[in-house]
């Protein structure tokens, strides 16, 4: 028993000794950059849904969102989620323009049915 007692004391102590890991710093450090690209999001997401059915009003939103430098690979999937109701994990920043235009023509067929 006292092998065991002395084993458990040498874990714990063993244990109290280890030194934390440092925490991993990501790109985005700040919570400033953090709500200006949920501020982004919001915008061009607002922009897109404004649009409605109105290729015009789309086709200006969605070149907005292509020149837009912030747009970075996650808030743009971000953005492809929220406007197409996805949740499909993307490659490339094309494969979520895609998937917004895709989502906008559905979006107009299923008015023009409504009709």
């Amino acid at each position: 028993m006292r092998q065991f007692d002395k084993a458990c004391a040498d874990i714990k102590h063993n244990l109290s000794q280890a030194a934390p890991k440092p925490a991993k710093r990501g790109k985005a450090a700040s919570g400033a950059s953090t709500a200006s690209d949920e501020n982004a999001i919001e915008r061009h997401l607002g922009e897109l849904r404004e649009a409605g059915t109105d290729q015009n009003a789309f086709d200006v939103a969605f070149k907005k969102l292509k020149a837009s430098n912030r747009s970075s690979c996650r808030n743009l999937a971000e953005i492809a989620h929220q406007f197409s109701l996805s949740v499909t994990a993307y490659k490339s920043k094309a494969a979520a323009y895609s998937d917004i235009e895709k989502a906008f023509v559905r979006q107009a067929r299923f008015e023009n049915k409504l009709r």
